[in-house]
C-alpha cells in the first residue's frame, strides 16, 4: 500500500481532500475564524497544539486547499512551509522563506525575493527585509495566511527581542495571519512575562474518538478496494477500540493499523498491538537514541514503572540528586517526552507523554512479567468494549469445547445461539461451527450433519438482516433453512423479540419449550420478566430451564438471574446454586456463588468466599466472571475490601484489571487523591466508563 503515512503535503489536493474524512470540527473552527476576521484588524492568531501524528500538516493542508478554492478571490493568500523549517534560526530567515514562496506561486510579487538579496549587507536587514514585503503586500491588497508546522519550535528559536518584534508587527499589521503547529507547550505561549503570553488561540487536537477510528479505517478500506476492512470495523468493535485506546488515537498510527488489517483479516487485539510495536521501533528508537544518558535513565524507569512517579521515587530508582534529577525532567517537559501532573501541594507525578512510547518501550525492555501488565490490559479493553462481553464469552465456550467434552444437547443449542446472535463475529461464528461439528463427532452424534446450513453465507446474511432491522425478510430466511422445529421455533422467538411482537415471540417460545428446549425456557422467563414484568411465569419457565440444563447451561441461567431485578426468582437460587457448585465445583462457579451472596446481602459471607478464592488458580478464561464480580462488590457496597484485594500483590489484581482498579479509586477520590495523578491518560476514558457503568448499577439496585 502506498499510503503516505509521514508526508501528506505530497498527497495531490484531491486524494487529501477526498481523504479528509476526521478532524472536520477542528476545520470547522479554523475555517470560521478565517472568515470572521474583520480585514482592519489585527486576526486571531491560532495554535494547533497536538503529539506527532495527531493530524496538524494535514489539517493545514485541507485548509490550504480550501482558502485556494475559496477565499482567494477576496485577496487573502494562504502560504504553507515545509512541515520542518529547520533552515528559519531568526525573523530575517522567516521573510526570506515567505519572499522566496510569493516569488514562486505569485505573479504579482516577481523580483521580491531578489530586491531582499541586493540588500543583505544592509545594518537593519530584517527591519528592511519586512518593509519590502509590507509595502507589496499594501500594494497588492493581499492578506496573508501563514500556515507554519513547528511554529513553536521556530519561534523559540528566535531571540527575545525578534520574539517581541514578530509579536508588534502581528499586532501593527492585520494583513497577516497565523495558523501554527506545535507538538509541545511551549514557555513563549503560557508564561505571563513571555513574548507571546495569551496572544494565541489554542485549538487542541486530541486522540480520535471511537466513530472517528471507524471513520478513517472505512474510508481507508474504501479507498483501497479492501472489502475485509469493513467487516473487521463492523464486526469486531473490541478490537478497534482497544487499539484506539492502546495507541492514543493517533491518526498515523490509525493508518498502522489499517496497514495490518490491510495485510491479513485474521487476528486479534493482541497481534495487532505486536506488529503495530514492530512498525513504530525504528521511529521510537531514534527518539531514545536521540536523548542525552541521564534523560535516557529517567525515561526508562518512568516507562517501566507505567504509572506516575513522584521525584522521590525517581531519586530512588536513579540515585540522581534530586536538583539534577529535576531539571532533567524540566527538560524532558519542554521536548514534549515527559508530562507532570500536580498533586497535593507542589509534588508533581511524571509520566512518559506519548502512551503508545510507553507501551513500545515495555514490550521492549521489560522482564516478561512486565510486558504481561499490557497483554493483560489490552485484552481487558477488547473483551469488555460496549458488545463484545458476548463475544469473550462465546470465544471462552469454544475453548472449553475443545478441552472437554458437553453434553450434544447444550453443544448443539449454544452454538445455534452463539451463531445468531449480535455482536459475535463471523469468523467466530465459523470456529464455533467447526469445532462443534468436530465435538459432536468424537461424541458419535450423528446431529452433527444438522449443523451445514450454520454456513457462512447464511449467517452473513442472516446478520446483514437484524442490523439493518428486516425482521421480517429474516424470518423468510430461517423458514428456508429447513431447521429442525425446536431450533427454527427459538430462532423466530427471537427474532420477533427483536422486531417487538412481543406476543409472537412468546409464542415460537412456548412451542420450542414443549419441545425440550432450555434456551427457548430461558428466553421464555426473560420475556415474562423483563417485558411482561410476570415474575410467577417467569420463576416457573426458568425453574422448568434450571430443571433441563445440564451443567454449562444451569450457570449462564443463574447468572442471568442474579443480574436481575427479581428479588423472589433471586432468593429462590440458592438451591440451584448448591446443585451448580456440586457438578461443578470450579472457580467460575465459586464466583457467581459470590454474586448470589452479595445479592442476598450477605456480604460478609461473599467477601470471606472471595478471599479463599483469591489467589487461586484462576484461568485466562475466567476473567470475565472474575471482573463481573468485583464490579459487583464495587457497586454493593465493599469498596474498600476490593481496594485491600487490589492491593494485595499476589493477587495481580490492580495489574489485570488496571480498568477496575482506577475505577474504583476515582469513586474513592476524596480518600486518595493522589493516587488517581498516576493513572495514564491512556485509561481516562474507559475508568470514566467503567465509573458510570458503577453508578448505574448502583442506582439500578438501591
Amino acid at each position: 500500500m502506498n499510503e503516505l503515512i509521514y508526508r501528506p503535503q505530497h498527497k495531490s489536493e484531491k486524494e487529501l481532500v477526498d481523504d479528509f474524512v476526521i478532524r472536520l470540527l477542528e476545520f470547522e473552527k479554523l475555517e470560521n475564524s478565517i472568515t470572521g476576521d474583520d480585514p482592519g484588524k489585527a486576526p486571531q492568531h491560532i495554535i494547533l497544539q497536538g503529539q506527532r501524528g495527531m493530524g496538524k500538516t494535514t489539517l493545514m493542508y485541507r485548509v490550504y486547499y480550501q482558502v485556494l478554492k475559496e477565499y482567494r478571490k477576496t485577496g487573502l493568500i494562504p502560504v504553507i512551509f515545509s512541515e520542518e523549517q529547520y533552515g528559519v534560526r531568526t525573523l530575517y530567515k522567516l521573510w526570506e522563506q515567505l519572499a522566496r514562496f510569493l516569488e514562486d506561486n505569485e505573479p504579482d510579487y516577481s523580483g521580491i525575493w531578489y530586491q531582499m538579496q541586493d540588500i543583505q549587507d544592509h545594518q537593519d536587514y530584517e527591519e528592511k527585509c519586512f518593509e519590502l514585503l509590507q509595502k507589496s503586500i499594501k500594494k497588492n491588497n493581499h492578506r496573508l495566511l501563514l500556515l507554519l508546522d513547528n511554529f513553536g519550535i521556530m519561534v523559540d528559536k528566535f531571540t527575545k527581542r525578534e520574539q517581541q518584534r514578530f509579536r508588534e508587527i502581528l499586532i501593527t499589521f492585520p494583513r497577516i495571519k497565523i495558523v501554527g503547529g506545535s507538538a509541545v507547550v511551549l514557555e513563549s505561549f503560557y508564561k505571563y512575562d513571555k513574548p507571546f503570553f495569551d496572544f494565541f488561540k489554542i485549538i487542541p487536537l486530541g486522540p480520535l474518538t471511537s466513530s472517528e477510528v471507524r471513520t478513517l479505517l472505512l474510508r481507508l478500506g474504501e479507498k483501497h478496494k479492501a472489502g475485509h476492512v469493513k467487516e473487521i470495523v463492523e464486526n469486531q468493535p473490541g478490537r478497534i477500540e482497544s487499539m484506539r485506546i492502546l495507541t492514543g488515537g493517533v491518526p498515523r498510527t490509525i493508518v498502522l493499523l489499517f496497514n495490518i488489517f490491510l495485510d491479513s483479516d485474521g487476528g486479534n487485539s493482541i497481534e495487532d498491538l505486536k506488529k503495530l510495536l514492530d512498525l513504530v521501533t525504528p521511529l521510537y528508537k531514534h527518539r531514545m537514541d536521540e536523548l542525552p544518558a541521564q534523560q535516557q535513565e529517567i525515561v526508562d524507569k518512568l516507562a517501566l514503572n507505567w504509572d506516575g512517579m513522584s521525584v522521590s521515587e525517581l531519586v530512588s530508582k536513579t540515585r540522581m540528586e534530586s536538583k539534577a534529577l529535576s531539571a532533567q525532567l524540566n527538560n524532558l517537559m519542554k521536548s514534549g517526552v515527559v508530562h507532570g501532573k500536580k498533586s497535593t501541594g507542589k509534588n508533581k507525578y511524571y509520566q512518559l507523554e506519548e502512551r503508545f512510547f510507553n507501551i513500545w518501550y515495555l514490550m521492549q525492555h521489560a522482564p516478561r512479567s512486565t510486558r504481561q501488565k499490557v497483554i493483560w490490559l489490552t485484552r481487558f479493553l477488547e473483551f469488555w468494549c460496549p458488545g463484545n462481553v458476548l463475544e469473550s464469552t462465546a470465544s471462552s465456550f469454544a475453548r472449553r469445547l475443545e478441552k472437554e467434552p458437553m453434553h450434544p444437547e447444550y453443544v448443539k443449542a449454544m452454538t445455534h445461539a452463539y451463531a445468531q446472535a449480535k455482536g459475535i463475529s463471523r469468523e467466530l461464528r465459523d470456529e464455533l461451527i467447526e469445532v462443534a461439528r468436530i465435538a459432536l463427532e468424537k461424541e458419535k452424534d450423528r446431529s452433527w450433519k444438522n449443523l451445514p446450513f450454520l454456513s457462512k453465507d447464511f449467517f452473513t446474511q442472516l446478520g446483514k438482516l437484524i442490523k439493518e432491522k428486516k425482521y421480517d425478510q429474516a424470518r423468510g430466511l430461517v423458514n428456508r433453512a429447513s431447521l429442525p422445529d425446536v431450533l427454527a421455533n427459538t430462532f423466530l422467538g427471537l427474532l420477533c423479540e427483536y422486531a417487538g411482537k412481543f406476543k409472537e415471540a412468546e409464542s415460537f417460545y412456548k412451542k420450542a419449550a414443549q419441545q425440550g428446549s432450555s434456551p427457548a425456557m430461558h428466553n421464555l422467563a426473560l420475556l415474562y420478566q423483563e417485558h411482561y414484568e410476570d415474575y410467577e411465569r417467569a420463576k416457573k419457565y426458568y425453574s422448568m430451564a434450571v430443571k433441563k440444563a445440564d451443567t454449562d447451561s444451569l450457570y449462564d441461567i443463574l447468572d442471568r438471574i442474579i443480574n436481575s431485578n427479581n428479588e423472589q426468582l433471586i432468593n429462590d437460587t440458592g438451591i440451584w446454586i448448591e446443585k451448580l457448585l456440586k457438578e461443578r465445583p470450579d472457580s467460575k462457579s465459586r464466583l457467581l456463588q459470590v454474586r448470589y451472596l452479595l445479592r442476598v446481602n450477605q456480604s460478609e459471607e461473599a467477601a470471606s468466599l472471595l478471599k479463599k478464592i483469591l489467589p487461586g488458580s484462576l484461568k485466562e478464561e475466567d476473567d470475565l466472571f472474575l471482573v463481573q464480580t468485583l464490579i459487583f462488590a464495587i457497586f454493593i457496597g465493599l469498596r474498600q475490601y476490593v481496594l485491600k484485594l487490589f492491593q494485595q500483590e499476589q493477587n495481580q489484581l490492580k495489574d489485570r484489571f488496571k480498568v477496575i482498579y482506577y475505577a474504583l479509586i476515582k469513586l474513592l477520590e476524596d480518600e486518595y487523591p493522589n493516587e488517581l495523578k498516576k493513572m495514564g491518560k491512556e485509561l481516562k476514558e474507559p475508568v470514566l466508563d467503567m465509573v458510570q457503568l458503577i453508578k448505574e448499577l448502583e442506582s439500578r439496585y438501591q
